[in-house]
């Protein structure tokens, strides 16, 4: 999961071929497009210029539709040599899985994009991984870096542990490091007992910290009980896509799975929980720092 692949950026001779490359990477796929070099979107609309109008504004849309497939990337280039040359070695460093160069410029050790396919790409929806907090955070670095305002939804996340509160604190690390401010929302079942703003914020503080500028964590606690959507999987949410973690954001001992939503239940997710079509009752809503 969250592999990224490189494509030489002259490759694309009309909509179509982009298209159909693009659409084999995002979130949903669980594997990215690496923008290599680092103006690889621009060189990629150089590309397009020579293309007619009408083709050529079809796929400037398609780039824009399917931006998400386009991962930042900061790797080498050396201007000196050619596209194939530096993304072989970067190959050969295991910073990219795999290359593939244009048509015209195939060479005898690396693949054109006429190669790539389903089957030449790994199968990245799913992954088994350790369940430590940086794991569980580790899996959710893309979404977390390209998202504004990330769901966790999880009904037995028990804010009054803090010490379940670790894969959280994992993901705040890779949150302050990026420039934008990020919220995340924690969707959780409200527990019997003393719930109330100081007696959450107080255990929270102290194990997290007294907060950053750019990341703010708001706790919807909600009853869920009699109803048709009662919480029971555990996901990651954003608008750019989502996780199913199996163990939810628990720190485990043992091996646990996750794995991308696919369109149609990313939709539908995010209709549920982002939406608010779930109907349940907010009993309080926390916010912190």
């Amino acid at each position: 999961m969250n592999e990224q692949f490189g494509i030489e950026p002259c490759s694309f001779t009309s909509a179509r071929d982009l298209r159909r490359v693009l659409e084999k990477f995002g979130f949903t796929e669980g594997r990215f497009l690496a923008e290599y070099p680092r103006m690889w979107v621009k060189m990629v609309k150089q590309q397009l210029d020579t293309l007619p109008g009408l083709e050529r504004a079809k796929a400037i849309e398609t780039l824009r539709i399917y931006h998400n497939s386009i991962s930042p990337s900061t790797l080498q280039y050396n201007e000196e040599k050619t596209w194939a040359s530096n993304a072989k070695s970067r190959v050969e460093e295991a910073n990219l899985v795999q290359a593939f160069t244009a048509r015209a410029n195939k060479q005898s050790d690396m693949p054109t994009i006429d190669d790539l396919s389903e089957e030449t790409l790994c199968d990245s929806r799913m992954i088994t991984i350790n369940g430590s907090a940086i794991e569980l955070a580790s899996v959710a670095s893309a979404l977390i870096r390209r998202s504004t305002e990330l769901w966790l939804i999880d009904p037995y996340l028990d804010v009054l542990r803090p010490k379940r509160l670790s894969v959280l604190k994992a993901m705040l690390h890779i949150a302050v490091q990026q420039k934008k401010y990020r919220r995340f929302i924690i969707m959780s079942r409200a527990k019997t007992g003393d719930y109330n703003t100081a007696s959450i914020k107080g255990p929270m503080t102290r194990f997290l910290g007294s907060g950053t500028p750019n990341v703010g964590i708001t706790i919807r606690l909600v009853d869920d009980s009699n109803n048709l959507n009662e919480m029971h999987a555990r996901y990651l949410l954003s608008m750019d896509g989502g996780l199913w973690y199996d163990k939810g954001f628990i720190e485990e001992t043992r091996r646990v799975p996750v794995h991308t939503l696919s369109t149609n239940e990313h939709k539908s997710l995010c209709d549920l929980y982002i939406g608010g079509e779930h109907g349940y009752k907010v009993i309080d809503e926390i916010r912190w720092p």
